[in-house]
């Protein structure tokens, strides 16, 4: 009896072995054959399945020389450098209220000055390898004329002085002492036709967007001249002042463009960024520039 139990023992134990062992041969030998084999692991898997989200293109797309997209390439690359952004400062200076002004004299004999410091932005373009900046006069109404600075598109700033303003026209002439400037090329506002492609370029909100990056290129919009010949009544500090024969564009003007070019396809100046015309002072598509011919004849006058 117990020569039986000892020899059902070792048969069930060599049963037990046996099948290790086989499961040992064949899983060997499943790992040869996967290894042979273009089946994907489960990382791979999940990499197939991330990238399979989108589709991609990392060619690049040449863009043909004689294209409209290459015109307007150009001509921005072309003037780029010649836009200028340009920082004020204005004292503006207030009455005190007539009866605290009353009480305040029966302790003192003079009263202090009641004032503050006013910032100012805008935007001008280079004119002439001599250093003289062209822009708006309405930049310029009453600032501190020591408080003017010119920052050119390679991020040099330079302190500018005033040369001459014209108020009725709306333009002014700025200089400033600097080498390596590039200057822009006046195009013939008079052969501007309504429908035609134009090009604004400026600094909105000066070079707020710039400073992270170092990077001093001007913001650029692309509309169409609008119309022709418009005058609008803009409201200053004082009276209200009327503009005449102005371009009317819906390429995008914000607030710091005032005083940058208006160019077409070709990189020619055809008028300088003046006024929008909005409710919220946004622009909805409703922007102002001063012909370049009027420009040429107001600078001769100024220079004059």
């Amino acid at each position: 009896m117990r020569f039986q139990n000892r020899k059902y023992g070792k048969t069930k134990l060599s049963h037990y072995r046996f099948f290790i062992w086989l499961s040992l041969i064949i899983g060997i030998i499943a790992g040869i054959i996967l290894t042979h084999l273009d089946y994907p692991s489960l990382a791979t898997q999940g990499k197939k399945i991330e990238t399979s989200i989108y589709q991609e293109n990392q060619q690049p797309h040449p863009v043909d020389p004689d294209s409209f997209q290459s015109r307007i390439i150009n001509a921005v690359e072309r003037v780029s450098p010649a836009v200028v952004s340009i920082s004020t400062e204005r004292t503006v200076k207030l009455n005190y209220p007539e009866a605290f002004e009353e009480f305040y004299k029966r302790f003192y004999q003079q009263l202090p000055p009641l004032e503050f410091k006013q910032k100012g932005l805008g935007s001008g373009m280079v004119i002439s390898q001599r250093g003289y900046i062209l822009t708006n006069e309405h930049l310029l109404h009453e600032v501190d004329k020591d408080k003017i600075t010119v920052t050119l598109s390679d991020g040099r700033s330079f302190k500018a002085k005033i040369v001459a303003i014209n108020e009725k026209s709306d333009l002014a002439l700025l200089k400033i002492k600097a080498d390596n400037l590039s200057p822009v090329i006046f195009g013939d506002s008079n052969n501007l036709k309504i429908g035609q492609f134009v090009i604004a370029l400026g600094n909105p909100f000066g070079f707020v967007l710039s400073q992270l990056n170092k990077k001093y290129e001007p913001t650029v919009t692309i509309g169409v001249v609008s119309a022709m010949g418009r005058a609008i009544q803009v409201e200053g500090t004082g009276q209200a002042k009327a503009y005449e024969n102005l371009i009317q564009t819906d390429a995008s003007i914000n607030p710091g463009n005032s005083g940058g070019p208006l160019i077409n396809i070709y990189g020619e100046v055809v008028g300088v960024n003046s006024s929008i015309l909005s409710p919220s002072g946004g622009s909805i598509g409703i922007g102002f520039a001063i012909p370049i011919n009027k420009v040429k004849q107001v600078i001769k006058e100024l220079i004059r």
